[in-house]
């Protein structure tokens, strides 16, 4: 790619995108052999939709996996090669960006539509409670505190618990841009994660308003 590439904590290296989605690379422990990975929703809805997904997408990228895992879908481009080089992994990459670039924000929305905690969440941190309270934030009019205490029925150990995981994302996501910053991505990939991390921060702060109300 012509540039050094951050490996990141959990062994998986960001790849850069003009759609600004988040997907990655990594080499598993098994055989010679470079997975390309996006994670198309974290919630499966339809599981019927996605059978027709299956069928239709085969055809016309059929080097490219959509599988379910964990009510996840993900989207893989698996490189088996004796030796890494160049053609090889070049010629598979210069696929899988176009798959990225302009097939995957279509299964992403027919998959599950929505903001930020549709698709770019860190499934092991939000809790689906929260998912959906970003959800309804993001494809409807903004929630007030008022309405958060009325969704989540005045339960205040779950929000405190929401409020947390808001913290988390807000961090992640900070620093993430912190690390690409340092790597020399291109502007616009910074400001993505520096997007969400102000917007966890901000739906940080609406929880806690919420939780005053429940505890006066």
């Amino acid at each position: 790619m012509g540039r050094f590439l951050k490996v990141g904590s959990d062994g998986t290296i960001r790849l850069p995108s003009r759609s600004d989605l988040l997907h990655r690379a990594y080499v598993p422990g098994r055989g010679p052999r470079v997975v390309f990975s996006i994670t198309l929703t974290h919630r499966l809805l339809d599981p019927g939709l996605l059978g027709r997904i299956i069928a239709e997408h085969s055809a016309t990228w059929p080097h490219i996996t959509v599988l379910a895992s964990d009510e996840h879908v993900y989207a893989q481009r698996v490189v088996e090669c004796a030796v890494f080089n160049r053609v090889n992994i070049g010629t598979a990459y210069a696929e899988w960006s176009q798959f990225v670039d302009e097939q995957a924000p279509l299964l992403m929305e027919l998959l599950n539509p929505g903001g930020h905690g549709a698709h770019s969440c860190r499934s092991s941190v939000i809790p689906v409670g929260l998912q959906t309270l970003v959800e309804l934030d993001n494809t409807g009019p903004r929630l007030t505190p008022e309405r958060v205490v009325h969704l989540t029925n005045c339960k205040v150990d779950r929000l405190r618990d929401y409020l947390r995981a808001c913290n988390d994302l807000a961090e992640q996501y900070a620093a993430e841009a912190r690390d690409l910053e340092a790597v020399g991505a291109e502007r616009h990939e910074v400001e993505v994660e520096e997007a969400a991390a102000r917007y966890f921060a901000s739906f940080a702060d609406l929880l806690g308003e919420a939780i005053a109300l429940i505890t006066g």
